[in-house]
């Protein structure tokens, strides 16, 4: 399994290193994102923050600028806090890094399997699906997490634990795929019970989907002189984030124009966002009034740069 990752892993920037300043930095953007989403991201990050020491004596609203668009926004600030604590105190080691607020059992093992070479076993999805494709357990969640750990410790090489996390997620992600999997590709092929009686595709045994929850809410973005109105976000999704007034129910009033609408998904949740558009006199106070142009410049979530846009294209319309 090492000597096949050796030569067929992606080639991507994280591998390179076991600075663990890098490596938690691509830990934390990989969690429910996936490697295309993330690697752009990495690499204007790490462009900015190239060390802890950049990222401990950035501001959080900066990193944040640079995390915008990545979604869950409390892994950018769980980053931030290790960052400066890590400069203060260092890193942990081992089973250390489960101590760290935000780091959980597998985040924990891959960094100290990467970082420190301990025999860890990190389980993620693709770790769970090789495991069990190649033994045929038919279970799932929580009982299917444990063996597949049991059954990675086992089996793993004592001198290369990191190589080894890592080469089987590289063989889920890219061979033991959910759908369609490449068997006849597959390294292990000789060893795996779901090849030999062509179940693969019953497994692993899905877990069910939780129902999904749709919610209709409206943007409202003030408008004065071509700038717009923001305002630091409560909500708990972009808690501390810029972007415009939310509310569930809105009583636009005449001055109000519908400017769009479209639809945004968080974790299990569809939002129905509907943009209204009002044009001030005077610039309140209680925003901070920006340019279209200057946007880039604060930390803006996906669902409000996109209404931003929207209300920029019917402002052009009336011009």
């Amino acid at each position: 399994m090492v000597d096949w990752y050796a030569k067929n892993g992606r080639p991507l920037p994280w591998r390179k290193t076991k600075d663990p300043y890098l490596v938690l930095v691509s830990e934390t953007m990989l969690q429910q994102t996936t490697v295309a989403s993330s690697l752009p991201y990495y690499e204007r990050w790490v462009e900015r923050f190239p060390d802890v020491g950049s990222l401990a004596s950035a501001d959080i609203d900066e990193a944040l600028v640079y995390w915008a668009g990545l979604g869950y926004y409390s892994r950018c600030h769980r980053l931030h806090e290790i960052a400066k604590l890590a400069t203060f105190a260092g890193w942990p080691k081992g089973e250390g890094w489960q101590s760290l607020n935000g780091i959980g059992p597998y985040t924990a093992a891959a960094m100290a399997s990467i970082c420190d070479g301990l025999p860890f076993a990190a389980v993620d999805g693709n770790v769970e699906r090789v495991y069990a494709r190649v033994c045929a357990d038919p279970e799932s969640g929580s009982r299917l997490k444990s063996a597949a750990k049991r059954w990675s410790e086992a089996n793993m090489p004592k001198d290369t634990p990191g190589e080894w996390n890592q080469a089987v997620m590289e063989l889920g992600a890219t061979i033991c795929r959910p759908r369609g999997p490449k068997c006849l590709e597959c390294p292990i092929q000789g060893h795996c019970q779901a090849f030999r009686d062509s179940s693969q595709g019953r497994l692993p045994t899905p877990k069910p989907k939780p129902a999904r929850i749709d919610i209709d809410m409206s943007i409202h973005i003030r408008v004065h002189k071509m700038h717009f109105g923001l305002i630091k976000l409560e909500s708990n999704w972009w808690k501390g984030l810029w972007g415009f007034p939310i509310v569930e129910q809105l009583d636009t009033g005449p001055a109000a124009r519908l400017s769009g609408s479209f639809s945004h998904v968080v974790t299990r949740h569809r939002i129905k966002f509907t943009v209204w558009l009002e044009a001030l006199e005077s610039c309140s106070p209680e925003f901070v009034w920006v340019h279209p142009i200057e946007l880039h410049k604060y930390a803006l979530p996906a669902p409000f740069t996109r209404a931003a846009k929207l209300a920029e294209t019917k402002l052009l319309e009336t011009v």
